[in-house]
């Protein structure tokens, strides 16, 4: 390798570690559930409806977060059930003793409350993408003398358990309630919202004197302020630190820089270069990038300054461009040459007049693998580019983009000349997006699909060996950022390991049971990601995703 200035090298070093350094971040939206509702009250004593008095606490609670500038979003606003149609949910398999997420065709009960009505709870806080989850409840007991306040957490949550004790002791200071204290317990909406959550117990509605409290509106104003107050105090510690190694910059191509400089620390003989406004035409260069054992760098219609100072530090020999044919101007070829310190001539175009003929040029230079498997996706669906991707670089396997009914001229043509190697065929989409008929003919055709991008990048995920135990480390990526999608999936091809998708701050469900099923193997997780579009918060939801959960 070419010896490269001082001064560059250690530049790119303070923006790679001004990039890395952990930076605190505090939640910023709460989901307010208002526990039960519609033909469900629960604890009904002294002239009131536990359903009714958690409505009035919860729409209070509202008003004085909002007020602190804190974000809500509620669970229900009116005197109703959330959802009582049948949804997946999580169940225990006593077969394979864990829980699964899956629909079981009934609205079974969960402790007397339907479980579906419960999980569209936890799915109204995923989908808003919330930090906290807070369940606002009133107690019961059959004795009337029962009296005080509490509150729980799961034991899986550690912020969900630190945040209860602050609500606790505010909600004490502000009613003079008997201080019953803070525990841990499983209830459904703790355990199974996406992120750190805690439920109020306010009072005893079955005792007279505290039903008497809760009639009245000023003292329920103390207790949502109370509970306000807890929170804003523990939000103000700080505590959603990082925990995972982040991969992060405030643009693309830096954070594809970032990734390389992990990957190729004593730098790269080769590179491949994508323009980042036309990712789709060249979905397959992280096959080529995989293939190649080289980092994959971004341009515009000129190379931007993380990129020029990332290949300043890689020294490579050569570079590879991928894209249709004009992608690349002249200049920009000549500031890729002097940044790499290459001659032109060591610059190699992979091109073609559309995406299809692209995926075709890069195939071929890959070649089929001694496994002779091959990846195909409709070149229209964007999801299904993204999903094949990942797949087809931790193959190292050819990934040809096709028509809706055909292969295409370009994909057809690859497939000819190399049927006698092509063992089995993987395709990425429904039959609506690559039909039956295209593929007819084909060896051992096997259809990967879902219409949820999460639970479709954990089937796929499924499909590779699991790793010894804490050897498995997750690429977490935020499911609509295509650009980090694409690095993502050379970097976890490099590290041969699995990409879990998240909607920015919110984890879903089928990402969720991914991780369960493998938290054995899943020894750490790594976040990558643009312009902070995955806050800390997600590092703690991962953490909660991971614990042990037994029945």
């Amino acid at each position: 390798m070419r010896a490269r200035l001082t001064v560059r090298r250690a530049l790119a070093l303070a923006l790679a570690f001004a990039v890395l350094a952990p930076q605190a971040a505090s939640a910023t939206t709460v989901c307010i559930d208002a526990g039960h509702g519609g033909r469900y009250s629960n604890a009904n004593a002294n002239g009131l409806r536990e359903k009714d008095v958690n409505l009035w606490v919860a729409r209070s609670l509202r008003d004085k977060l909002q007020a602190k500038s804190i974000g809500v979003t509620m669970t229900r606003n009116s005197d109703r059930a959330v959802s009582l149609s049948d949804r997946a949910t999580w169940n225990w398999n006593s077969g394979t003793h864990r829980y699964e997420y899956r629909k079981d065709g009934h609205t079974g009960m969960y402790t007397g409350i339907p479980r579906d009505d419960l999980q569209a709870r936890c799915d109204v806080a995923s989908s808003a993408g919330v930090d906290l989850f807070v369940s606002i409840h009133c107690n019961g007991a059959s004795s009337s003398a029962a009296n005080g306040t509490e509150d729980w957490a799961s034991q899986g949550d550690p912020l969900g358990r630190e945040l209860a004790g602050y609500v606790q002791r505010s909600v004490v200071k502000a009613t003079s309630l008997r201080n019953r204290g803070s525990f841990t317990g499983e209830f459904y909406v703790l355990r199974w919202s996406n992120m750190p959550a805690i439920l109020v117990e306010n009072a005893f509605i079955t005792n007279p004197r505290e039903a008497r409290l809760l009639k009245s509106p000023s003292f329920r104003s103390r207790l949502a302020g109370g509970i306000a107050n807890g929170i804003s105090s523990w939000l103000a510690t700080k505590p959603f630190d990082r925990l995972w190694t982040r991969r992060t910059s405030a643009t693309a191509s830096g954070m594809a820089a970032e990734v390389s400089s992990a990957d190729y620390a004593t730098g790269s003989t080769n590179v491949v270069i994508v323009r980042l406004d036309a990712w789709r035409d060249a979905a397959t260069a992280p096959v080529l990038a995989s293939r190649l054992g080289a980092p994959l760098l971004f341009v515009e219609s000129t190379v931007p300054p993380e990129t020029t100072q990332e290949l300043e530090r890689l020294s490579p020999d050569s570079l590879t461009l991928v894209g249709p044919d004009g992608s690349f101007s002249e200049t920009t070829t000549a500031q890729l040459a002097e940044a790499a310190d290459v001659a032109t001539s060591a610059i190699t175009t992979i091109g073609g007049p559309d995406r299809r003929a692209v995926s075709a040029s890069v195939a071929t230079s890959v070649g089929v693998p001694a496994s002779g498997e091959i990846v195909l996706a409709y070149q229209d669906s964007s999801e299904a580019l993204q999903q094949a991707m990942a797949y087809a670089a931790r193959k190292k396997a050819p990934l040809l983009l096709t028509w809706h009914d055909n292969l295409g001229q370009s994909a057809q043509e690859f497939v000819d000349a190399n049927r006698s190697s092509i063992k089995r065929v993987t395709v990425f989409g429904s039959t609506r997006d690559v039909t039956p008929g295209a593929v007819a003919g084909l060896p051992n055709v096997q259809r990967i699909y879902s219409a949820d991008r999460s639970e479709w990048a954990a089937a796929t995920n499924f499909r590779f060996p699991t790793p010894a135990a804490g050897k498995m480390r997750p690429m977490v990526v935020n499911a609509k950022l295509p650009l980090a999608r694409m690095v993502a999936a050379s970097h976890a091809a490099r590290r041969n390991q699995p990409i879990v998708l998240t909607e920015g701050s919110s984890l879903r469900n089928r990402s969720r049971m991914f991780i369960a099923y493998r938290r054995v193997a899943i020894g750490s997780f790594e976040v990558i990601d643009v312009n902070g579009s995955i806050p800390n918060t997600m590092d703690h939801c991962l953490r909660k995703a991971d614990y042990p959960w037994s029945r």
